[in-house]
């Protein structure tokens, strides 16, 4: 597998080369220099490649080898460039960003909070109950109820907003688990059976089951690649093509919407990337399950069809790094119409690209919507969008220490605790708790020295922390701190941790790629049963650090948006308090109640 190789560049060139036939073709030359050696170097780029924004002052990652004279040569055949690799892409942005790049970078720069509506509130639920699911291997009519009505029960507030009730959510959640449990009836077992066929896109069938489950909704930070995404499973799966079998560890992506995407394969494509980072090992490719057609494909991971996509993860990056501009309105009024990020969007282009309805090419559904806006709206949002843009630049470079600065470096200056491994007795499962606060651990230092104590840092009670191990897999789990001791800190996080990506019996990174998992299928005599696989013995040694990664400028940002929106409750009187600065009035009488 590829190791991380960060360059910073110095100058940008271009040139020429001629090909094997004799055409003279343009290239472009990046001087870089090794960040941990500080030599200077070349790298080449060719073909697709010569279009990357790459500018002096910019890092990048090369996933590729030098030849004995210093140069490097990335082309559509050759190597991969990961342009500002500390700004993590969504899998899922870089996949919907084909039809619309400026909407992708407003997903990173805003979070919205769009009304919830049926199909995403359901949608939601069915991926958590296909989850619990796979984790027992459990499909059967009591387990799915009992499931479901714990499922939906999390969700009454939800529920409530959409005015739907409770009885209403588990009926409809019974009604579409039965797709769920005919699933799992085909594919999930200890060997393919006969019936459980599964096709490529050219058409080609072959036999699938699904075997292991490695991980649910696995959150995986690639530094490597410059992505990050949350698989909806890892899984192990045994593929039969006639007598071939071969054992293989993918990510399974489940869709429960109507309508196929290409984003949609984009991001399981991507996917493969992230979990060749996370497994150490080369990911031959996907599973996309469209829950209502019970349509199940391979997406495989090919080059050529994963350089456009890397090449789109730069040019977001760019963007997403520099923060100064946009990407451009699309002008399409049938797309932007249907669009969920059309008010930051709008609002964007009229206080900040100082546009009309006559730029933005969709005319009267513009200007109806940012006619309230005036001169002093926009100077006041223009400069808390700068401020909050500079702020955001502080914390890239803190996030930038989690891969950057090994965890000894980061821990002197109270950021970070390394080298712990886990209190064996310490493990609990939370019942009721929120997602974030579902599992307990107990970290201990491996080797503690005299002196040591977990107090004396940044990280105290309530801190926000992120959990890597020490072989750089990032971000295995996010949550809190609830208890700090002399020689022991408790925290509360969003998933298990187990010695996953440690190598079972006979692995064989091309035919037999089994992991350590959290549900395994073997069969039994006659029949088959569910396990949970043994864990090995050797502890996984972990670091906390601090959690200066997540997006609270985005929040932040969303804010001073919904300030400058038409018709929320009550924003109106708050934009002449806070940006117009109207004096507040008050009632000439205190208003009288009765006390009951």
């Amino acid at each position: 597998m590829p190791t991380l190789q960060r360059y910073l560049i110095l100058a940008v060139a271009d040139g020429q080369y001629e090909t094997s036939n004799g055409r003279v073709q343009p290239e472009k030359v990046l001087s870089v220099q090794c960040e941990r050696t500080k030599i200077i170097k070349v790298i080449v780029l060719r073909q697709s490649w010569i279009e990357s924004p790459c500018f002096p002052g910019a890092y990048l990652h090369l996933i590729g080898d030098f030849d004995r004279f210093g140069q490097c040569v990335v082309d559509n055949t050759h190597n991969l460039l990961i342009l500002h690799p500390d700004h993590l892409i969504s899998s899922t942005v870089v996949g919907d960003s084909f039809t619309c790049t400026r909407k992708a970078v407003l997903q990173d720069r805003v979070k919205t909070t769009s009304d919830a509506n049926q199909s995403t509130i359901y949608g939601s639920m069915l991926h958590e109950i296909f989850q619990e699911a796979m984790r027992a291997n459990r499909w059967d009519d009591e387990f799915m109820t009992t499931t479901i009505e714990t499922i939906a029960s999390q969700y009454l507030e939800t529920l409530f907003e959409i005015q739907i009730e409770h009885s209403t959510a588990v009926e409809h959640l019974k009604a579409r688990a039965v797709e769920l449990q005919a699933w799992a009836e085909i594919f999930v077992s200890a060997k393919p059976k006969p019936n459980a066929v599964v096709k490529d896109r050219n058409g080609a069938s072959f036999l699938m089951s699904v075997n292991k489950l490695l991980e649910v909704e696995e959150k995986v930070w690639s530094p490597l690649y410059g992505l990050k995404g949350n698989v909806d499973a890892t899984v192990q799966v045994l593929l039969r093509d006639g007598n071939d079998d071969k054992t293989l560890t993918v990510p399974f992506e489940l869709k429960t919407g109507k309508h196929q995407s290409a984003a949609h394969k984009a991001q399981t494509s991507l996917y493969t990337l992230l979990l060749s980072d996370r497994y150490d090992v080369e990911i031959a490719c996907g599973i996309l399950y469209y829950m209502q057609t019970s349509e199940i494909s391979t997406i495989p991971s090919i080059r050529h069809e994963l350089i456009p996509m890397i090449m789109q993860r730069n040019e977001l990056a760019s963007y997403v790094r520099h923060r100064l501009e946009l990407p451009p309105m699309i002008k399409r009024p049938y797309t932007c119409n249907k669009c969920y990020a059309q008010t930051p969007c709008f609002i964007y282009h009229k206080l900040v690209d100082d546009g009309s309805g006559e730029t933005s090419g969709l005319g009267d559904t513009f200007n109806d919507m940012v006619k309230h806006l005036n001169p002093s709206h926009q100077q006041f949002f223009s400069k808390w969008d700068a401020l909050l843009t500079k702020e955001e630049k502080d914390i890239v470079k803190f996030r930038r220490e989690l891969w950057t600065i090994h965890s000894s470096e980061r821990e002197k200056v109270g950021r970070c605790f390394g080298g712990l491994v886990i209190d064996k007795s310490s493990f609990q499962e939370v019942e009721g708790a929120s997602k974030i606060n579902r599992f307990r651990y107990t970290f201990i230092k491996q080797n503690l020295k005299p002196g040591f104590n977990f107090t004396k840092s940044q990280i105290t009670l309530g801190e926000p922390v992120v959990i890597s191990d020490e072989t750089g897999h990032f971000a295995l789990a996010n949550g809190y701190v609830t208890s700090v001791r002399k020689h022991r800190i408790q925290v509360t996080i969003d998933r298990r941790l187990h010695n996953a990506g440690v190598k079972g019996k006979n692995f064989d990174a091309e035919r037999n790629q089994s992991f350590t998992g959290i549900m395994e299928i073997v069969e039994n005599g006659s029949g088959q049963c569910t396990q949970t696989p043994p864990q090995p013995g050797e502890p996984v040694i972990y670091r906390l650090d601090k959690d200066e990664f997540s997006n609270g400028m985005a929040m932040i940002r969303n804010n001073l948006i919904r300030l400058m929106e038409k018709d929320v409750f009550g924003v109106q009187a708050l934009r002449k308090l806070i940006v117009e600065g109207v004096a507040p009035t008050f009632k000439p009488k205190a208003s009288q109640y009765r006390r009951a």
